[in-house]
């Protein structure tokens, strides 16, 4: 079961969400409050997933407690059907969410910025194959491989230190898959007509059906 959705975070469906789902008080959210824009994307992510596990994980929201693994510090959530993988994310007005069985799912999502130094900012994270690619195809590139490389590094739990240790990840892609420390993950991406590149990873195998049409599901119903 793979379930992803996508919203704007100052729109109608994003206030009907908050309305439905509501927010338990945290201290992550307290300490967002310093800023208006950031609290109100961590509000709607948090909505949003509570909505996928309601529709996906078969049981209401209030009966899913989400958690962080302690190992790899992978968000799950945790409910009568057992445990589900979650992944959040947003950038500028857009939020994004995936819920989906296994313990593990990255999701990502990057604003196209005009103007931006593309091959600078390659040049300090992504290695050597993939800034190549950057130099070739400019920001199509820079924003495919970085939404990917982050969609990776929270399924496999490496953090933000993950997407910038100069490493190839996405040079190695392959069939929509790719291997990451030993492991195999399948991946997409995709970019939507606002300016948005969008990226999905789940560890390989267990019956994953193809993310570029998970993806582009949840982009058409967006």
């Amino acid at each position: 079961m793979i379930s992803v959705a996508i919203v704007k975070s100052n729109g109608g469906e994003a206030d009907r969400l908050v309305a439905a789902f509501g927010l338990p008080a945290d201290a992550q959210f307290a300490a967002s409050r310093r800023s208006p824009e950031k609290y109100r994307q961590r509000l709607v992510a948090r909505a949003l997933t509570r909505r996928l596990l309601t529709e996906a994980g078969g049981a209401p929201a209030d009966a899913w407690t989400l958690g962080t693994d302690a190992d790899a510090g992978r968000p799950f959530a945790q409910g009568p059907s057992g445990r589900l993988a979650v992944s959040t994310a947003h950038s500028r007005e857009l939020v994004a969410a995936i819920v989906a069985d296994g313990s593990a799912a990255g999701i990502d999502v990057e604003g196209h910025l005009p103007g931006r130094d593309v091959v600078a900012l390659a040049a300090t994270a992504f290695g050597p194959a993939e800034r190549a690619l950057v130099a070739a195809d400019g920001a199509a590139a820079f924003y495919r491989i970085w939404t990917l490389r982050e969609a990776l590094a929270k399924a496999g739990g490496g953090g933000f230190a993950a997407v910038v240790d100069g490493r190839d990840r996405i040079a190695a892609l392959v069939g929509g898959r790719v291997a990451v420390a030993g492991l195999s993950y399948d991946v997409a991406h995709a970019v939507h007509a606002a300016g948005f590149s969008v990226a999905l990873a789940l560890p390989s195998g267990g019956g994953v059906p193809p993310l570029d049409a998970v993806l582009r599901h949840a982009l058409d119903r967006f």
